[in-house]
């Protein structure tokens, strides 16, 4: 994409390159301090917590195998990052977090060579410094987890990914193998780069030879992203043949690696036999009949043929997402030329097609008494319930629009603007495929997260996508500032003024977005933005949740006597707990699932794990003295009341001790005396 801001050839630089370069430095500066503002004081997170155990084991057994069975292999290589940092500086949260930091700034290099290549020079160094002082990007990086690793790897496979395969230096195509393939030991968002590596087998222009080179590398990566960590599980299953307790019935965790979509609807029609029924048939017909001749067609090659073929059966089973989805990537990628894709009476009759099936989907959607969001009787018309039936599948919205909404509506309504501006103004059919990189990019990694089943809704599993949005904001302003001086900036009298709000515009847009606040940036080491003790809920997960659980800790460290009993349902304490500790999960909770080892009895982390009412009690029993309860709120009464129980209301005497700093974490004490 060539930029206005681009500089001209030559050794000198720029007045305005000099300019973005102090900028940048600033930006760099403010952004490594917040890095590392107080980035040892507060105590470790809960995932932080699954990882320091792992290093402690790393440090111990050089891997991370547990004691009861079971290797935790997510960020596998990361992991061993931060058992050097911690063997520099001890296991500490300073050594924790340290690799994430230094990952989060190695982000730069690639992101801003990227930049440079699509934006010039001194847009390249504005987007570092907007990179630099982004609160999503300070918080992850102060994250003791593999997400700011995985960024920097997709960066980095990102600019080789685009300088082999759209720029064609081919000497860049094996780093993007090989980052691809070492990425499956970081995080399983390995995934994205495999499915990415799919993309140019639909180029228009490549061999056969190349697609079938392609082709197999592609799919060896895939397959290691899949094979990997059942290895592991095969190697390190965890647990024994020691069956559960009497009575325990282990929760099933629901689901598989991929998303499906609900096909209710679809089969609520194909079983009816009414008038409904013979429509679809109908349908059915046309569709087999279209295939065969679109297979038959000698103009088109296997990419066209496959892509028909695929738009038709979207189309058959609801799935106009999927279509969307196949015509924007073919449109990208130039394997459809939308110019010329309705000249031929077979292309023209497979869009009729569509919108008949369109249309059908729609009319039973609405009009019967069955089917994915229709109640009884006919229904008016509203956009969320078109959405429902039409665009249920990929499940984008799910997985990342409403997502981003929740938490930066402003920043993503002005990204799908700048988008669109992108779209529209990238149409040189000579840079059509470079011009059109970013978007294809982003177009297909949001997809893949619509179809992927993730453990959570959440925002992380999107974050390395970040950078790209960003660049996303400079390309679709370069692209504003094409159109106005095209449009209204021709006539040289209009000034400088004027270009130059033009040229700043989408960067004053950019700094009033919810990811840009210089107080939080200037207090990120402060308790009450540690541990997001004002703000909702929705952003204190978005920069991930957490609490005090050190303070807590403490407090019990110096107040336990040997022979007291610690009840501990916050896992991530026992890292600060002197004492030996009783973990307590909910053993209908997705964390009992996680963290449960040796047949529901002991916790994945090396302590005994008291999963139910009776063997709290029995653990009780034997306390003649203290049970201390350290907790969130929502245990409280109910592990209080197991102990009193056994103790006997009369006989015990209920203390509060100390609360964490933003209160999420309680300590309880239970006294119990002789009747």
């Amino acid at each position: 994409m060539n930029s206005p801001l681009a500089s001209s050839p030559g050794v000198s630089i720029s007045k305005s390159e000099l300019g973005c370069a102090i900028v940048c430095l600033a930006a760099f500066l403010i952004g490594v301090l917040a890095r590392f503002d107080a980035l040892g004081t507060w105590c470790l997170a809960v995932d932080e917590f699954y990882i320091a155990k792992s290093v402690e084991l790393i440090q111990q057994k050089g891997i991370p195998l547990y004691p009861h069975g079971g290797m935790y292999w997510r960020g596998l290589l990361f992991q061993y990052f931060e058992a050097a940092s911690a063997g520099l500086f001890g296991l500490n949260e300073y050594a924790l977090r340290l690799p994430a930091v230094l990952f989060n700034l190695l982000t730069i290099p690639p992101l801003y060579l990227l930049g440079r290549k699509r934006i010039g020079n001194a847009g390249a160094l504005l987007l570092v410094a907007f990179f630099c002082v982004s609160i999503w990007e300070v918080e992850f990086a102060r994250f003791a987890r593999m997400y700011s690793m995985f960024q920097c790897a997709f960066l980095w496979f990102l600019y080789y990914f685009h300088e082999g395969f759209f720029l064609g230096r081919k000497q860049a195509i094996p780093w993007s193998y090989a980052i691809a393939s070492i990425s499956t030991v970081i995080y399983e968002g390995s995934i994205f780069m495999a499915c990415l590596l799919f993309l140019p087998l639909l180029i228009r222009g490549v061999s056969l030879v190349n697609q079938l080179r392609y082709g197999i590398w592609a799919s060896a990566i895939l397959l290691l992203n899949v094979v990997f960590p059942k290895v592991w599980l095969w190697l390190f299953p965890g647990g024994s043949e020691n069956e559960y307790p009497k009575g325990f019935v282990l929760p099933q965790e629901g689901g598989g690696p991929l998303l499906l979509p609900d096909i209710s609807l679809w089969e609520s029609v194909f079983l009816r036999g009414d008038l409904w029924g013979v429509g679809y048939m109908v349908l059915v017909l046309m569709g087999i009949g279209l295939a065969y001749m679109g297979m038959k067609n000698s103009l088109w090659d296997w990419r066209q043929k496959a892509i028909a073929v695929a738009l038709l059966g979207a189309g058959l089973f609801q799935l106009f997402g999927v279509v969307l989805a196949i015509l924007l990537v073919s449109y990208f990628t130039q394997t459809i030329d939308p110019q010329s894709v309705l000249r031929r009476s077979i292309e023209r009759s497979i869009a009729i097609f569509l919108v008949a099936c369109l249309g059908f989907w729609l009319t039973v959607g609405f009009l019967t008494t069955t089917g994915y969001m229709v109640t009884q009787g006919p229904e008016s018309l509203s956009l969320h319930k078109i959405f429902a039936i039409v665009f249920h599948y990929p499940r984008v919205m799910e997985e990342f629009v409403f997502l981003w909404l929740d938490v930066m509506p402003y920043f993503l309504m002005v990204s799908c603007l700048f988008g669109f501006m992108v779209l529209w103004g990238s149409t040189e059919s000579r840079q059509f495929l470079n011009n059109h990189f970013l978007l294809l990019v982003l177009v297909s990694c949001v997809l893949i997260l619509g179809v992927i089943n993730t453990m959570y809704n959440s925002t992380r599993y999107s974050f390395f996508l970040y950078p790209l949005v960003l660049l996303l904001w400079f390309e679709g302003g370069l692209a504003l500032k094409s159109w106005l001086d095209s449009k209204f900036f021709t006539n040289t009298n209009l000034g400088r003024i004027p270009k130059c709000a033009v040229v700043f515009l989408p960067f004053g847009l950019l700094l009033c977005s919810e990811d840009f606040s210089f107080a939080h940036i200037m207090n990120v080491g402060k308790a009450e933005v540690n541990f997001r003790m004002n703000v909702p809920e929705k952003v204190s997960v978005h920069y991930y949740q957490r609490a005090d659980v050190r303070g807590p800790a403490d407090f019990i460290n110096e107040a336990w006597k040997p022979g007291d009993l610690i009840l501990n349902a916050v896992p991530s304490s026992s890292f600060y707990l002197t004492p030996e500790n009783y973990i307590f999960y909910d053993d209908q909770s997705s964390l009992f699932r996680e963290n449960s080892q040796d047949r529901g009895r002991k916790d994945r982390w090396g302590n005994l794990i008291l999963h139910n009412k009776e063997t709290v009690q029995k653990a009780v029993q034997e306390i003649n003295g203290t049970v201390w309860i350290l907790t969130k709120p929502r245990y409280r009464s109910l592990l209080i009341g197991w102990v009193t129980e056994v103790f006997g209301e009369k006989n015990s005497v209920i203390q509060s001790g100390v609360a964490g700093k933003d209160r999420r974490i309680q300590v309880v004490r239970v006294v119990r005396y002789p009747s």
